[in-house]
C-alpha cells in the first residue's frame, strides 16, 4: 500500500482552489480528472461533485466511511473520509456452519483507495489531506450506468415524478418515457423510478383515518353551504362507515331541472375498501351526461338501494319520470317500491347479454333463430301480437321456457318495444352513457384509492361537465355569419324562433330535421278510417326496432285510439321521394294545435320530426309553437318562462298568402290536451317546485343552520372507523417484486384417479391428497424409483400418469 504525498507539487496544487463547475469543465478539456495532495474546494458539495466526476472518469464508485463534527457546533462537518466500494473485507457477525451458509458473494474485496478530507477551522475551504490512489480490481467504464449513486434521480426529476403521480396520476411506463424525454443525458432506471413513485403515493395518501377525513371535508363545505345533502350510514357497535350519499348545491339544481330522465348504474373496483360506487345520471339540455348524485355503499341489497332511491327523492321532493338501469333484482325491487309511478326501463344491451349467458348454453345451434324471433317478438306495436310471439317462442323453444317466464316476462314493460315508445326517452336505449362516466371515473381512481380521492374525483367531474354547458352556450352568443343555408331559405322565421330558446346541441339536431324534410314527399288522405283496421306489423329485421331511422314506431290505430275521431283535422302520409325504399308515415293534425306522428320523434326525443315540417309546407292546420319542444331543451335564459309571457305565444305556420292556395286559419287557442295524454305525463312544459325554482329560502337556512352545526360536531368529534378493507391476492399492478418475495407460483399438485380402480375409491383418493404425481408400474402397482432401487429390477411396464405413455424399466 503505497500514500500518495505529493510534497514536491505542493506549490501548484495548494493554492488551486475550485469554486464553481466551471473550472472542472476547463480540467476536463486539458485532460483527464486529478486528485492530489493539497487541493482545496470551496464547499464540501463541491469537493464530492468533483469526487463523482472523477469516479465516472476512473470507472469505480467511493462511499462515506467517516465523518467528524465541530464539536462546538455540530452542523460544521471537520473531517471526511472517502473509500472505494470494494474497500475493506467482509467479516460474518455470527458463526454459521459452512452447510448452514447461504451462497452469496460481497462487493467488499479490500481495495486500499481512499481519500481524506478537512475544512480546518482557519482555512476558507475544504482541502485534500492525503490520498491513497491504488486499486485491487479493474475499472468498469459503464459505473455510471450501475453504481446506484450515480444513477440516483436528481432533484429536479424527483419533483417531475412528484407532480405526475399525484397530480396526474400517471403510471410507470408513461413517467419512464418523459423522463427519458427531459433528460436525455441521464441514466434512469425502472427500479428507482418505480421505487419513487412509490413512495410519493403513501404521502398522498390521508394521514389519519381515510373515512373520518373524507366526512370532514363534506360537513367543512356543509357548514359553507347548509345546502350540501351528506348522508352517512354507520354500524353503531363498530362505528365503522357503511354507506355515504351526497349531492352539491348544484347537482341539487340539476336534478330538479332535468329529473325527467334518470340513469343509475353501480361500478366496483374504484377505492381501497372495494366498495361499490354508484352515480346518478342525467342528461342535461346540451344533451350532455351530467351526475348529479353519487353514492359509497357496502352491498347491493333491496334495503340498500330503497336508502339511496329514498334520500334521492328527498333532495328535491320529485321523483324520475324515466329511469333507466340493468336489471338487478334487488335495484327493481327497490324502485317499485319508492317510485311506484315512475317508468323504469332496462338496459336492452344487458338483457342481450344475460340471452346469450342464460341460454345459449341450453340451444347450442338453435340459439340463432330463437335470437331472432325473440327480437321480433320485442319489436312488436300491437301488445296482442306481443302476447302471441310469446306463446310460440315458448313453444317453439322450451328449453327457454323457465328463464323466460321468471326473469323477462314479469318485467315486459321495462323492454318490450311497445310499452317504451310512448315515454319520453330522449334517445336512450341502455345504460351506455353512464358506462362511459364510469370509464372516466376508472382513469383517475383504481382499488388502491382512498375516499377522499373519490368524492373529489366525482366533484371534478361535476364541475368539468357544467363548464362545458356554460362554454357551450356562451359560444352560442356570438354573432356569426355564414353562407345562406337551407334553414334561410325555407324556414327562416322558425329558425328565428329555434335559435332564440334551444341551446346549440338541440338546435342542431332541430336543423338536421328540417333539412331531413325535403327529401320526403306528402299526401292528404280524404279517408283516413280503413288505416285503423291495420294492425299487422311486419318488421322482420334482426336489430332494435329504435335503431331503424325509416321505421313507423307506432301504428295507427294505436296512434289515434284516445283521441276522439272529431278532434282529428287532418291526417297526412309521408313517404320518402320516388326509388327510396322506406314505410310510410302518418301524420295526425289534431284541433288542439298539436300532431302526432308514427315516428314518435316529438314523444321520445322531444324533437319537432322532418315529417311534419313537410307537411308543413302543404297545411296551415300544421302549425308550430315553441311549447311543443319540451322546456328541457332550453337554453338556460329561456328556462323558467311563464306561459303568459308575450315572447312565447309565437305560432309559426305557412298560411295562403305563402300557398297562394285557399287553407283554413289557423288555431288561435293552443292546449296540447291530446300531446301531453299521448305523451302520458301532466303537463309538456314541467312545472317547478319551490326547491327547484328558488332553492332553500333564507329563512329556512338560519332556522337549520344551528341544526347542521350540532350535528356536524357530534359526527366529527366521534372516531369514525374505517370501512373493511379487502386485502386482494397477489401483487398490484405496476409494481416490481422485492427481492424477499416469491419470483414463481408454486406448482399445484393434481391427483390423476383415472386408473383406480379399488373398491373402496375414496378411502385411495384420500391417501394420496397430499402425494406427488409419480410413474407406476402396471404389474406390482408401486413407484417407478422404488423399482429401480431393486436389486433385481423386473421387466415390467410402467405407467405415467402425466402423459398416458408406458416406458420399459
Amino acid at each position: 500500500m503505497q500514500i500518495v504525498e505529493m510534497e514536491n507539487h505542493s506549490e501548484d496544487h495548494s493554492s488551486k482552489e475550485y469554486d464553481d463547475d466551471s473550472e472542472y469543465e476547463k480540467e476536463e478539456e486539458n485532460g483527464s480528472l486529478k486528485l492530489n495532495k493539497g487541493m482545496k474546494f470551496e464547499t464540501w458539495e463541491l469537493a464530492e461533485s468533483y469526487l463523482d466526476e472523477y469516479a465516472k472518469q476512473q470507472g469505480f464508485c467511493f462511499r462515506r466511511i467517516r465523518r467528524t463534527l465541530d464539536p462546538s457546533d455540530n452542523t460544521i462537518v471537520r473531517r471526511r473520509t472517502y473509500e472505494c466500494t470494494h474497500g475493506q473485507t467482509h467479516e460474518p457477525q455470527k458463526n454459521i456452519l459452512e452447510k448452514d451458509k447461504r451462497e452469496r458473494d460481497s462487493e467488499m474485496i479490500g481495495c486500499p483507495w481512499h481519500i481524506n478530507l478537512s475544512f480546518p477551522k482557519f482555512s476558507n475551504g475544504v482541502r485534500i489531506n492525503s490520498v491513497i490512489g491504488e486499486h485491487n480490481h479493474e475499472m468498469n467504464p459503464l459505473i455510471s450506468e450501475i453504481a446506484p449513486r450515480f444513477r440516483k434521480l436528481t432533484d429536479k426529476m424527483l419533483e417531475k415524478i412528484k407532480f405526475w403521480t399525484i397530480q396526474g396520476r400517471m403510471g410507470l411506463s408513461t413517467q419512464y418515457n418523459l423522463l427519458v424525454a427531459l433528460f436525455s443525458d441521464k441514466v434512469i432506471n425502472k427500479k428507482d423510478l418505480s421505487n419513487a413513485i412509490q413512495q410519493f403515493k403513501k404521502q398522498a395518501k390521508p394521514s389519519k383515518n381515510d373515512a373520518c377525513q373524507m366526512l370532514t371535508e363534506l360537513y367543512l363545505k356543509k357548514d359553507e353551504d347548509p345546502r350540501w345533502i351528506i348522508k352517512p350510514r354507520f354500524d353503531v357497535g363498530k362505528r365503522r362507515l357503511n354507506s355515504l350519499f351526497w349531492m352539491s348545491p348544484d347537482q341539487i339544481n340539476a336534478y330538479g331541472k332535468y329529473n325527467d330522465i334518470v340513469i343509475i348504474d353501480t361500478t366496483s373496483k374504484t377505492n381501497q375498501f372495494d366498495m361499490i360506487l354508484m352515480l346518478v345520471i342525467v342528461v342535461d339540455n346540451n344533451f350532455r351526461n351530467l351526475i348529479v348524485a353519487a353514492a359509497i355503499i357496502e352491498d347491493e341489497t333491496e334495503a340498500t338501494f330503497s336508502w339511496l332511491l329514498q334520500e334521492l327523492k328527498n333532495s328535491c321532493d320529485v321523483t324520475p319520470i324515466t329511469l333507466y338501469s340493468d336489471a338487478d333484482p334487488a335495484l327493481i325491487s327497490a324502485v317499485k317500491k319508492n317510485y311506484p309511478k315512475t317508468h323504469h326501463f332496462h338496459c336492452i344491451f344487458y338483457i342481450e347479454l344475460n340471452l346469450r349467458k342464460k341460454l345459449k348454453g341450453k340451444l347450442h345451434d338453435q340459439f340463432e333463430p330463437f335470437h331472432a324471433k325473440f327480437l321480433a317478438m320485442r319489436n312488436s306495436l300491437c301488445p296482442k301480437k306481443f302476447e302471441t310471439e310469446w306463446k310460440k317462442l315458448i313453444n317453439e323453444f322450451p328449453a327457454c321456457k323457465q328463464y323466460l317466464t321468471k326473469v323477462l316476462y314479469p318485467c315486459k314493460n321495462s323492454w318490450a318495444i311497445f310499452a317504451i315508445n310512448r315515454n319520453f326517452t330522449a334517445g336512450i336505449q341502455s345504460t351506455q352513457r353512464v358506462e362511459v362516466t364510469n370509464r372516466i371515473v376508472k382513469k383517475k381512481l383504481n382499488r388502491s384509492s382512498c375516499l377522499t380521492d373519490v368524492v373529489g374525483e366525482i366533484q371534478r367531474i361535476f364541475d368539468q361537465q357544467s363548464k362545458k354547458a356554460i362554454i357551450s352556450e356562451c359560444k352560442n352568443e356570438i354573432p356569426t355569419r355564414g353562407i345562406p343555408s337551407i334553414m334561410d331559405e325555407y324556414f327562416p322565421n322558425l329558425d328565428k324562433i329555434l335559435r332564440e330558446y334551444l341551446t346549440p346541441q338541440i338546435l342542431q339536431k332541430q336543423h338536421d330535421q328540417m333539412a331531413q324534410s325535403l327529401c320526403y314527399d306528402t299526401v292528404l288522405i280524404e279517408d283516413w278510417k280503413p288505416l285503423l283496421g291495420i294492425t299487422d306489423d311486419s318488421y322482420q329485421q334482426e336489430i332494435a326496432r329504435e335503431d331503424d331511422y325509416d321505421q313507423p314506431q307506432s301504428l295507427f290505430f294505436l296512434l289515434v285510439e284516445n283521441i276522439p275521431h272529431n278532434n282529428i283535422l287532418q291526417v297526412w302520409k309521408v313517404t320518402r321521394h320516388h326509388g327510396q325504399k322506406s314505410e310510410p308515415q302518418y301524420i295526425v293534425l289534431l284541433n288542439d294545435g298539436s300532431h302526432l306522428c308514427t315516428c314518435l320523434w316529438l314523444i321520445n326525443r322531444g324533437v319537432i320530426c322532418r315529417h311534419f315540417f313537410q307537411v308543413m309546407s302543404y297545411s296551415a292546420n300544421a302549425q308550430f309553437h315553441i311549447s311543443l319542444i319540451p322546456q328541457r331543451w332550453y337554453n338556460n335564459n329561456k328556462y323558467n318562462f311563464e306561459q303568459h309571457e308575450k315572447n312565447i305565444l309565437v305560432s309559426f305556420h305557412i298560411g295562403e298568402n305563402e300557398l297562394g292556395d285557399e287553407s283554413e286559419h289557423p288555431l288561435s287557442q293552443l292546449s296540447f290536451q291530446h300531446l301531453m295524454n299521448f305523451r302520458q305525463t301532466s303537463n309538456v312544459v314541467q312545472v317547478q317546485g319551490p326547491k327547484q325554482k328558488y332553492g332553500f329560502v333564507k329563512c329556512f337556512i338560519e332556522n337549520t343552520k344551528a341544526e347542521l352545526s350540532e350535528q356536524q360536531e357530534n359526527v366529527i368529534s366521534i372516531h369514525i372507523g374505517d370501512p373493511l378493507k379487502v386485502q386482494h391476492k397477489g401483487r398490484q399492478p405496476n409494481r416490481y417484486k422485492s427481492c424477499g418475495e416469491p419470483q414463481r407460483k408454486k406448482s399445484k399438485h393434481i391427483q390423476d384417479i383415472t386408473n383406480i380402480t379399488n373398491k373402496n375409491c375414496e378411502e385411495v383418493v384420500e391417501s394420496q391428497v397430499d402425494k406427488k404425481r409419480e410413474r407406476h408400474c402396471k404389474k406390482c402397482g408401486q413407484p417407478a424409483r422404488i423399482e429401480l432401487e431393486r436389486e433385481e429390477v423386473p421387466e415390467c411396464e410402467v405407467d405415467d400418469n402425466d402423459n398416458d405413455s408406458n416406458i420399459n424399466l
